[in-house]
């Protein structure tokens, strides 16, 4: 069905990303109540479009935050 119905959209390729995110709250000690958080977004790189503006895509992003609660 859906083979056969036109969007009007750009044709792209399929693609796969691979993400990795990991946080960690310490329980005691002076930074008891802040929460470290990493992660890399596209970890292998991949050349990718998304629909419907088949625009180009970010390679590989890395990302790090810290938040104090208090």
């Amino acid at each position: 069905f859906a083979a056969s119905r036109s969007s009007g959209g750009v044709d792209t390729d399929g693609y796969e990303t691979f993400d990795l995110f990991a946080s960690y709250e310490p329980p005691t000690g002076p930074f008891a109540g802040a929460r470290f958080s990493a992660g890399i977004d596209n970890i292998l790189d991949e050349n990718y479009n998304i629909h419907p503006n088949a625009l180009n895509q970010p390679g590989r992003t890395f990302k790090f935050a810290g938040a104090f609660k208090f």
